[in-house]
């Protein structure tokens, strides 16, 4: 069976939000690009990831990803995503951390806050955004119009 993280991590290529129910949601962010002025460099737009804990509420999209993918109801798919999502509670409270494959770790603290440590800094591949990098440019100098009086001829 395909592991729940591979479903969100698959869903969040073109949803900004993917919850889990019962746990929390995925939550990604679009990042414009911008230039660092001191290195010179250019860095394109991406999508950075975060973790909300207080997005407890099932939305369906989960549920509807596995529906799909195994071709089944949807209260069999809720059932699946519930195993999947005890499996991922048990782990957080027996190890203290999950690790979402390319997404991040779900670490569960000392006062049961859960906190989440993207894996790519750099942000999530979104379809729009894939093979952008960044690179390096000169900065750009206007041109300066240099103006020379007429010499004019007197008769």
């Amino acid at each position: 069976m395909v592991s729940v993280e591979k479903f969100i991590e698959k869903l969040l290529l073109k949803h900004d939000c993917v919850i889990m129910p019962g746990l929390g949601g995925f939550v990604t962010h679009y990042e414009p690009p911008y230039r660092d002025e001191e290195s010179g460099l250019f860095y394109p737009p991406t999508r950075t990831i975060g973790f909300n804990a207080r997005l407890k509420i099932n939305d369906g999209l989960l549920v509807q990803a596995y529906m799909q993918a195994f071709d089944t109801n949807y209260p069999e798919a809720n059932r699946m995503v519930e195993r999947e999502i005890e499996r991922v509670k048990e782990l957080l409270h027996s190890q203290g951390a999950f690790d979402f494959d390319n997404l991040g770790l779900l670490e569960l603290k000392a006062d049961n806050e859960l906190l989440f440590t993207p894996k790519n800094q750099g942000g999530i591949v979104a379809p729009t955004l894939y093979g952008l990098d960044a690179y390096a440019s000169a900065p750009y100098v206007a041109p300066v119009k240099v103006t020379q009086p007429i010499e004019t001829a007197e008769a």
